[in-house]
């Protein structure tokens, strides 16, 4: 083993020296970057191949010692907020006028129309020319007075399509008055299947079930049932007959967003369905809240009388 030599201690010692003021030297200068600086950098590296680049980017990437005060690249120094226009109508009836077939719940139409031949004229002209009959997804009609003899084609507007029920003289002997129908909107559904109809001496029924367009992922369809009990029913035997209707699809489809509509006269579907909501609180005709409009699903409607 070679003797040791004072000489290689003090020179091996001097080395050791430089090389720790140079690793301080070094970490003290070290940059420090942030995310976006990084990624900045990734991204503009195979862009950078001209001095001005260069520059850029050695301008941009400066040490730093606190985060928040480097302004980001690609974010304003304020965010601009835009305000609705002077003018403009809000709330939560236009905003639903604005989605037009594409609502989360149906829109609506509920009439006791006293004959419905006779009045396609007028129904026609308020679709051509008002956005809320335009827009509606359903029609719902009682007492539409139709026979055989009426054909669909003078029944249906352009866009629409119609389902009916018709009063049988035979079973209600009866031969004037009664019948329940559908009119739907074609932008909204075109799936549409009758589950259910029935014409008694106490009530009137027609029930369908639809499958729109857009439907919210909580309900597999839309279940509409039309109905018509003339005042001199049996109230007790048309509310059960419903009931069993109406828990016969319900029990077939538990998904199912079920909606009863019509005139109801003095029957209240409350009674032998509680879970339902009658949505209808203003007068309908006269002083009395003939017609009514019942869904199991709290808040789903929002009447408005102003069609």
């Amino acid at each position: 083993m070679a003797p040791f030599n004072g000489d290689t201690f003090s020179r091996a010692l001097m080395i050791l020296l430089f090389l720790c003021v140079l690793l301080g030297a070094i970490s003290a200068v070290s940059l420090k970057y942030s995310r976006d600086e990084l990624l900045f950098l990734r991204s503009n590296v195979g862009e950078a191949t001209t001095s001005v680049d260069l520059t850029e980017i050695e301008t941009f990437c400066q040490p730093i010692e606190d985060n928040n005060s480097v302004q980001h690249v690609g974010q304003p120094r304020y965010t601009k907020h835009h305000r609705r226009k002077r003018g403009r109508r809000g709330g939560l009836l236009v905003k639903l006028r604005n989605r037009k077939g594409k609502t989360p719940v149906p829109s609506i139409i509920v009439f006791n129309v006293q004959r419905l031949y006779n009045k396609m004229d007028e129904l026609i002209y308020r679709i051509n020319n008002q956005n809320d009959y335009k827009n509606c997804c359903v029609f719902c009609f009682s007492e539409t007075w139709l026979k055989l003899s009426h054909p669909d084609s003078i029944l249906q507007p352009s866009g629409f399509t119609i389902y009916r029920q018709d009063r049988d003289p035979v079973i209600t002997k009866k031969g004037k008055g009664g019948g329940v129908c559908f009119l739907i909107n074609n932008k909204w559904c075109t799936d549409i299947r009758i589950i259910s109809s029935g014409c008694y001496t106490d009530v009137e029924y027609l029930a369908i079930k639809c499958r729109p367009f857009y439907l919210p992922r909580e309900f597999s369809s839309v279940t509409l049932t039309s109905v018509y009990i003339h005042p001199k029913a049996d109230t007790d035997v048309a509310l059960n007959t419903l009931s069993d209707v109406i828990s016969s699809y319900e029990n077939a489809d538990p998904e199912t967003l079920t909606i009863v509509a019509g005139d109801f006269n003095r029957a209240n579907l409350k009674s032998v369905a509680p879970n339902y909501r009658q949505f209808v609180t203003c007068p309908t005709r006269g002083s009395a809240t003939l017609d009514h409009c019942y869904c199991p699903v709290k808040g789903a409607l929002q009447v408005n009388t102003s069609c």
